[in-house]
C-alpha cells in the first residue's frame, strides 16, 4: 500500500494508514452485510469479526472497541548532548 501511495507522489502519515483503514473495514462490514444500512454494518462490525486491513487484522468487541492494543508510550528526558526530547518506552 505504501508503494502505491508513493508512485502517487503522496507520502502518507501515520493517520493516513488508519484512515485507509477505517474505509477498508466499513467496505469490508458493507459487503459481509449485503446492505449499507449503518445499524446493519455497525453490528457487523461489533461482531468480533476480523477485517484484513492495510495495517494488520483488526477486529472490535462488542461496545466497538478495537481488541488490539496500538500503544506507544514515550518517555521524556535528556539526550546525550543534554537536550530534553522524548523516546519510545521499551
Amino acid at each position: 500500500m505504501l508503494a502505491r501511495f508513493r508512485d502517487r507522489n503522496v507520502h502518507p502519515q501515520a493517520y493516513t494508514l488508519y484512515s485507509y483503514a477505517a474505509v477498508e473495514i466499513i467496505k469490508q462490514a458493507a459487503e459481509a452485510a449485503s446492505s449499507l444500512d449503518p445499524r446493519k454494518v455497525a453490528a457487523l462490525m461489533r461482531s468480533g469479526r476480523t477485517f484484513k486491513t492495510a495495517i494488520g487484522d483488526l477486529s472490535f468487541d462488542g461496545k466497538g472497541d478495537i481488541t488490539r492494543l496500538d500503544y506507544v508510550v514515550y518517555v521524556w528526558k535528556k539526550n546525550a548532548s543534554g537536550q530534553l526530547t522524548y523516546t519510545e518506552m521499551p
